[in-house]
């Protein structure tokens, strides 16, 4: 690497990490990430788990929901991002964030098993998430949408902001991910 281009990567990273550290508390933190939505801890990390977590919150008698979204709502955001990561996120973070910030922000989630980002906000360039489903039915396609990733032979397409993942990251970043939607939700 000649001096140039190392002087000004060196000056990306250390602007990029600069920003992080002045938000970073804020974007990685999970008390302050989620405006006071997040109602509880929760940790998923595989589908199995999500199931089981998921079959809970419906065959509940009470939901309390701290979220603007409906349930149902929920549910199809997350049934479309499992299905994104098959068939193509139609819009991406310029590739210089995927490949330094955003494998970061992934490698950071990845390792302290849980993620947090805004829970009522689209993916990117979709159209907005169905609210007009039944929960059962919103449920019922969420679940499909992850046997359809278990059992996916394809390539699997880079996430919109992480770039590049392995089929098991995937899968523990979408696990995250519902997570992350869930903890907003009480129930009994």
């Amino acid at each position: 690497m000649d001096r140039r281009t190392f002087l000004t990567k060196s000056a990306l990273y250390g602007s990029a990490f600069l920003v992080l550290g002045a938000s970073g508390k804020v974007f990685l933190n999970y008390k302050t990430s989620h405006q006071g939505t997040a109602v509880r801890d929760l940790q998923l990390l595989d589908f199995h788990q999500c199931n089981r977590e998921l079959e809970n919150v419906l065959n509940a008698t009470s939901i309390d929901n701290n979220s603007s979204w409906e349930l149902a709502k929920q549910l199809d955001h997350m049934r479309q991002s499992i299905v994104l990561s098959m068939t193509g996120y139609p819009e991406h973070k310029p590739e210089i964030f995927k490949s330094t910030l955003g494998r970061w922000a992934f490698n950071r989630f990845n390792q302290q098993n849980y993620l947090v980002h805004n829970i009522e906000e689209e993916i990117p360039g979709t159209k907005p998430a169905s609210s007009n489903e039944d929960l059962e039915m919103a449920y019922s396609n969420l679940v499909t949408s992850m046997e359809e990733f278990l059992t996916f032979k394809g390539e699997l397409k880079p996430h919109f902001a992480y770039g590049s993942l392995s089929k098991a990251e995937y899968e523990k970043a979408h696990a995250m991910h519902i997570a992350d939607h869930l903890s907003a939700i009480n129930y009994s």
